[in-house]
């Protein structure tokens, strides 16, 4: 079996890339792709310290690196003791990663970080934003090419069943997180109940919703951007004018000045506090304080505390 990547890879890797490698079987497919394109990479590896096996995972990545040659760093993080970041698990945990893979990258100077997504992780994350009515700025999905973050995730366009299929290929072994397996995640529901009654048409339909939300999304970025609307205090708390919330792009601005998707009911919350209906919310996913002062509304980030 062929994966052929090359329209995406050649516009984007001209150099050292770093692989971040769970030992599942997406990160380790990605690391047999670019051993067969014969990629200048390291492989990068964060224990959470969650769960008993996840030394063994370290382990059987570390062991296939050492066995081919392939620069290898690993670290252990518990994002439960680690200051400053979300009270979600999930969200702390990525939090993290990302922060230590960015060290990691910029130490050892590779060009990117690749992160081994798929089509149907992509399909996921799409339709569980759309159970939660996120705008457009979540309707984007998992982004291909993240410049700002130095960020490339090069599988989107491939399924789960032919990565699986690729490392049979090749003989190649991965580990099996058990915790994929619990449906009281969303996630994990989404992918053991939705996604087996879908087609691959039906996958690439959500791909391509995402790309389109995507392009849509950053256009309105740049007016937004453009507009200046987003301004600071002399205490460095970020303000809108309340009038921004009746602007056609009011619901943007607010997810660009939040610098992450808001939901429905947030936005709702917001326009609240806005038009004097209530006089403060705290947006609990970033500890964030809401409250009006005079025509301005103010943004308060409060440090997360453990």
């Amino acid at each position: 079996m062929e994966l052929d990547l090359s329209n995406f890879t050649k516009k984007h890797i001209t150099g050292k890339v770093l692989i971040a490698g769970s030992g599942g079987a997406d990160s380790m497919a990605l690391i047999a792709l670019c051993q067969d394109k014969g990629y200048l990479f390291e492989v990068a590896h964060l224990d959470h310290c969650l769960r008993e096996e996840s030394v063994d995972e370290r382990k059987f990545v570390q062991g296939y690196c050492e066995n081919n040659d392939i620069p290898f760093h690993y670290e252990e993080i518990n994002p439960l003791t680690h200051e400053g970041t979300s009270n979600n698990l999930e969200s702390a945990a990525r939090e993290v990663r990302y922060m230590w893979l960015e060290i990691i990258r910029e130490r050892r100077g590779c060009q990117w970080i690749l992160t081994a997504h798929h089509l149907d992780d992509q399909v996921e994350t799409v339709i569980m934003r759309q159970t939660r009515n996120s705008g457009i700025r979540g309707l984007r999905g998992i982004i291909e090419v993240d410049s700002d973050r130095k960020l490339l995730r090069p599988l989107l366009e491939v399924d789960k069943k032919t990565l699986e299929a690729y490392l049979k290929e090749r003989g190649i072994n991965h580990v099996v997180d058990i915790s994929n397996f619990d449906t009281e995640y969303t996630r994990n529901n989404i992918r053991h109940t939705v996604l087996p009654s879908l087609s691959l048409d039906d996958k690439y339909k959500y791909l391509y919703s995402a790309r389109e939300a995507t392009e849509s999304y950053s256009q309105i970025k740049l007016q937004v951007e453009q507009g200046n609307h987003i301004k600071s205090t002399q205490s460095g708390n970020k303000y809108i004018n309340t009038d921004v919330i009746d602007m056609e792009y009011g619901f943007f601005i607010v997810e660009n000045l939040m610098g992450r998707a808001i939901d429905k009911e947030e936005w709702t919350n917001v326009c609240n506090v806005a038009k004097g209906r209530v006089k403060t919310i705290n947006m609990k996913k970033t500890n964030t304080l809401v409250f009006k002062d005079n025509d301005r509304l103010i943004f308060r980030t409060r440090k997360l505390m453990n």
